[in-house]
């Protein structure tokens, strides 16, 4: 009998410790009690890269935001927005597209120009300030590779508008005239930039 009440109670100590090294894997995460402390170790480890890996990565993501930022700021004083060329559904005699139309945006405009010359913009421009600039609005037209990279100007700007604006106000630019020089280039265009040169409070 004392030999069976030493085992029944060897028993359940041992289901005991077994109990309580169960519950210790549980709230650490750790399998295997025995090794507890290196998976403890190695989980800080993995845990402290992925942040410097997160940090790395937040660092790199606001150079290349200031970077973007950077690239995206114009001057004030003279402003230029490029669009590629549209063939309209305007045809000319021999069936060939007579106009070719360029948008700008949807909050800045568009602009178009015909075989003949004719050149019409509207766009708007705003300005910044309570004291008054002078704001005019050119286009010119050029080739240009696929996106309208190195574009080759194939005329002088074409200034078209010429207003004053003042207090933060957001002003329409529109006009029609004939531009004699992109009477031969029609065929070549495929690129076109609105520019907006600003005389006075510019910011």
């Amino acid at each position: 009998m004392q030999v069976l009440q030493c085992n029944g109670r060897a028993a359940v100590a041992g289901h005991a410790r077994a109990s309580r090294q169960v519950r210790r894997a549980a709230l650490t995460g750790v399998t295997n009690p025995g090794h507890g402390a290196s998976s403890i170790v190695g989980r800080l480890e993995q845990v402290g890269g992925d942040m410097r890996t997160m940090a790395l990565l937040l660092v790199t993501g606001m150079l290349l935001i200031r970077s973007a930022a950077a690239q995206e700021d114009p001057d004030p004083r003279f402003r230029g927005l490029i669009a590629p060329a549209v063939a309209s559904f305007s045809l000319s005699a021999d069936g060939k597209p007579d106009r070719k139309d360029f948008d700008f945006g949807r909050n800045v405009g568009k602009a178009w120009l015909a075989s003949k010359g004719e050149v019409k913009i509207d766009t708007w421009v705003q300005h910044r300030g309570l004291r008054c600039a002078r704001y005019e609005v050119g286009i010119r037209f050029g080739e240009g590779d696929h996106g309208c990279t190195n574009v080759r100007w194939l005329a002088p700007v074409h200034w078209l508008t010429s207003i004053n604006q003042c207090n933060n106000a957001l002003m329409q630019h529109a006009a029609v005239d004939t531009d004699e020089h992109m009477v031969d280039f029609f065929d070549q265009v495929t690129c076109a930039e609105r520019i907006v040169r600003c005389e006075g409070n510019c910011k």
